[in-house]
């Protein structure tokens, strides 16, 4: 320092003493060493300085009134700006110790001093305070300023900055806080508002001043886990360059990041950042000058978003860059080479050959990228080639790529499009669209090719064409008929129509017409050709008919006087009143009343119509004609409207002829039917019912005990039947004949004398078989004494009543002592036990099981039903009760 300086101002601290010299010198001169530590020199005079308590920080102001802060650790001067012009003093606070004022005659301004942020370190002006004339500051201590006041007295005074202001918004006030770098006030302020906008400003101010740890707690808040993530990773990094690289990336200020990553440590994260903005030729210089490895993926991904913008050019000139520089960039090198055999640059180099497959043909050099696409057999590849080529007219080329790809469809087009037809024949068989099959397949018809043709079309699913092939040039109806009954397609039955009407086969033609719901053509045909009989056979067939074609029909018959043919198609168009009305009309004839009474019979069912329903009632009682009709439509009446009591009754008096007629199986049939709807619909069966159907079938059961020659049961049966002998009056002698017979080989004399003595009367001795008449006769002759007082043994015969156990006869099914009709056992015609019962899995009747397997092994049917059942199908019945209460 020269020696003719003159010290203009000092300060003093606890270690060093500071003064400032008229020529710009700024020494710190050492207390305990006694020497200068420090000599900074400024540009011109100073002529004032405040120091900070420790001495760290200095604010000192030139000659020119400009204000500055210099640091003795990086002997750096900072500029201060907004300092008054005629700034009086400065003052450092006391506990706060980056809040410094300056202050002139009137105003007191707030500066803050950041030493580290995304900005550099800099001061910044936060506010201003008003003093009163003749206030002049002394200390600072917490945002409070102690005055001397004129007159020797002394004030205290807080700073406008320090205090909020309830007038103004809570956003002013946090804002205010964020200036003054008062976090902790600022935190409590934000959970008081509570707003995603006043944490995400203090999150960004703290980032902006590189406090990641603040910044966490208000992205925390906001729930953004991304940022929460990344400002936790810069907490560990010591590179200041980078750290601020880093935080103005976070707040979008790119080019600020760019540039101190570059000065920091780690300079590639600049290069990742060029990537990530999609600036690629500041990626590439950064690539060449710090990781000349980086150039050929930069180049690479720089070619792909040309591509992509249709600078088609400059993006294979890229990828011919990414590719060749990956090729040649330091191959003698150990570390390249380790590279080359990573999947990374085996995928690096695929995609750049994929793009200059691509960008070639886009470019005219078609050639080329051909070779690399076949070269590479990358489907995805080969399809966007194609595609390319393709738009280019290239159709061949693009064909052979598409074929390579597997893209058969694609390939075939082209062929067809191209009469290339021996390739298009060999692709064909792996081709899905149909479009393409119907078109090879017209060009096959064209060239006269009709059974290639109708195999295509037949793929295709055009089966319409495989019909007019075989119409118009095979002439071969039979195998266009198989077609139009397997596609029922309206268009080809009227080609198939048209046909047979040309050769004059009229029914077929209807027949197809109406199959493929070609209705009203096939009416109008009908009538043409005087065929509507046949049209209304085949329209009964045909799912889908409408009424309204029914209804064509009953007008047509109606108007031809055909009664029958009106009705039958009235009840189809479900006309109920005048179907009836045509259907009784139509039973007057004798031919006819069958079918007639048949169909009204449905269509009471169908019409669920009570006043038709007693209309045909009275008709079949004879009401209208004093003729009543066969029971049996009556029957068939009660069942179709499910009025099973009434069907019953009816169903007993049908048997009952049946029977008086002989046909006893038929009313036994009857009888078994009519027995199980009423117990599927949980209705009672009348006792007349129930004995008819038990003595029927036991009459049934004779001859298959005799075929097994359980002669004993077959006579106890018979005895049953002969006592009943007057409901069977077709066949008195044969079976009291065949009951003396069983009876005699049974050993029960006494009922072999009883009906043989029945047949020995006048009226029925003559009728006796010839074979059988002696020894008929021989039996009452050779009659033991007292023949008449004996007993059989089935006379004695009991088992228990599985309800009250009181010993009952076993043919007898109404107990005695507890009144109950039991039901009988179906494979020996005696009632039923409480144990050992098993029942027919088909019919449910309950039976014994020895007896049941013996039968079902011999004929392998039900004696009630006559279904087929195996001996081991028989079910086991554990309670019997739920039959007791059927059967009563």
């Amino acid at each position: 320092m020269p020696n003719d300086a003159v010290i203009t101002c000092f300060a003093l601290s606890q270690e060093l003493l500071v003064f400032a010299t008229d020529i710009g010198h700024l020494v710190f001169y050492s207390l305990e060493k006694w020497d200068s530590c420090t000599i900074y020199r400024h540009s011109m005079g100073i002529r004032q300085l405040f120091v900070d308590s420790e001495g760290t920080k200095i604010i000192f102001i030139d000659e020119h009134a400009q204000g500055y802060l210099f640091l003795p650790a990086l002997e750096e001067a900072l500029l201060i700006p907004d300092i008054p012009k005629q700034c009086l003093g400065c003052l450092w606070d006391l506990t706060q110790p980056n809040i410094f004022i300056s202050y002139d005659a009137r105003i007191v301004n707030t500066h803050v001093f950041v030493r580290h942020s995304v900005q550099g370190t800099h001061t910044l002006k936060v506010g201003e305070s008003k003093l009163n004339p003749g206030q002049f500051p002394l200390l600072l201590c917490g945002g409070e300023m102690a005055l001397h006041v004129d007159g020797g007295q002394y004030a205290t005074q807080s700073l406008s900055t320090h205090v909020l202001n309830p007038s103004n918004s809570q956003t002013a006030n946090l804002q205010l806080l964020l200036r003054l770098r008062n976090y902790d006030e600022a935190y409590k302020l934000c959970e008081q508002m509570n707003l995603s906008s006043a944490w995400r400003e203090f999150g960004e101010q703290a980032t902006a001043d590189l406090e990641p740890d603040i910044a966490i707690r208000a992205y925390r808040r906001l729930g953004d886990g991304a940022l929460v993530h990344a400002l936790s990773e810069l907490r560990y990094v010591e590179d200041l360059d980078m750290l601020i690289g880093c935080c103005c990336t976070i707040l979008a200020q790119y080019e600020q990041a760019k540039e101190h990553m570059l000065k920091g440590v780690y300079t590639r994260a600049a290069l990742e950042l060029c990537r990530d903005l999609l600036q690629w030729d500041q990626a590439l210089l950064l690539a060449h000058k710090h990781d000349p490895q980086e150039v050929p993926y930069i180049a690479r991904e720089y070619a792909q978003q040309l591509e992509f913008t249709g600078n088609y050019a400059d993006a294979l000139y890229h990828y011919e860059k990414g590719y060749k520089e990956d090729l040649i960039n330091d191959k003698e090198t150990e570390q390249s080479a380790a590279m080359e055999s990573t999947p990374e640059y085996e995928e690096h180099v695929r995609l750049c050959k994929m793009g200059i497959a691509r960008t070639s043909i886009r470019a005219g050099d078609f050639r080329r990228g051909i070779q690399y696409a076949v070269e590479l057999l990358d489907k995805q590849l080969l399809f966007d080639c194609a595609e390319l080529l393709a738009t280019v007219g290239h159709l061949t080329e693009a064909a052979g790529l598409y074929e390579r790809g597997g893209f058969y469809d694609e390939a075939c087009g082209h062929y067809i499009a191209l009469k290339m037809w021996h390739k298009a024949n060999n692709v064909l068989s792996k081709v899905k669209s149909s479009k393409l099959h119907a078109a090879y397949a017209k060009a096959k018809e064209s060239d006269g090719h009709f059974e290639e043709a109708i195999r295509c079309y037949r793929i295709a699913g055009d089966l319409d064409a495989c019909v007019r092939i075989y119409l118009d040039h095979l002439c071969d109806p039979h195998a266009a008929s198989e077609i139009v009954l397997e596609s029922r397609s309206m268009d080809a039955a009227k080609l198939l129509a048209k046909f047979y009407q040309k050769i004059g086969d009229i029914e077929q033609a209807l027949q197809f017409l109406v199959i493929c719901g070609c209705v009203e053509e096939a009416f109008a045909l009908a009538q043409r050709h005087n065929k509507l009989r046949r049209h209304g056979e085949l329209l009964e067939r045909y799912e889908n008919a409408k009424s309204s074609d029914y209804l064509a029909l009953a007008h047509y018959f109606e108007s031809e006087k055909y009664t029958l043919q009106a009705g039958k198609y009235y009840f189809l168009a479900r006309e109920f009143t005048k179907a009836m009305r045509f259907l009784l009309k139509a039973s007057a004839f004798n031919n006819e009343e069958q079918l007639a009474l048949s169909l009204a019979i449905d269509c009471v069912a169908t019409s669920n119509n009570e006043q038709l329903a007693s209309q045909l009632i009275e008709f079949l009682l004879g009401d209208v004609d004093g003729v009543p009709k066969d029971p049996r439509y009556l029957f068939r009446l009660y069942m179709a409207r499910k009025h099973y009591k009434d069907a019953a009754k009816t169903a007993v008096i049908i048997a009952n002829q049946e029977q008086i007629a002989g046909n006893y199986k038929s009313a036994r049939d009857l009888l078994y039917s009519m027995y199980q709807e009423l117990r599927r619909n949980n209705l009672s069966v009348s006792a007349e019912m129930r004995h008819n159907l038990i003595l029927l079938h036991r009459y049934t059961l004779v001859r298959i005990h005799v075929k097994l020659g359980n002669h004993l049961l077959a006579a106890k049966l018979l005895v049953q039947v002969a006592a009943c002998i007057s409901q069977f009056p077709e066949h008195i002698i044969p079976i009291l004949t065949s009951t003396v017979i069983e009876c005699q080989r049974a050993g029960l004399k006494k009922s072999a004398f009883t009906y043989a003595s029945t047949l020995m009367r006048p009226d029925y001795r003559n009728q006796l078989d010839t074979r059988y008449a002696k020894k008929i006769e021989s039996v009452v002759r050779k009659a033991p004494k007292g023949i008449k007082q004996l007993r059989d043994e089935i006379d004695d015969e009991t088992m228990e009543c599985p309800i009250c156990d009181s010993n009952l006869a076993n043919m007898e099914v109404t107990c005695y002592s507890c009144k109950t009709t039991l039901p009988i056992c179906i494979a020996t015609g005696q009632h039923i036990i409480k144990t050992l019962m098993t029942s027919c899995p088909q019919c449910d009747f309950l039976c014994f099981r020895a007896e049941m397997e013996k039968i079902l092994s011999e004929n392998g049917e039900c004696p009630m039903c006559g279904e087929q059942v195996a001996p081991e199908q028989l079910l086991d019945v554990e309670d019997i009760r739920p039959y007791i209460l059927a059967a009563s």
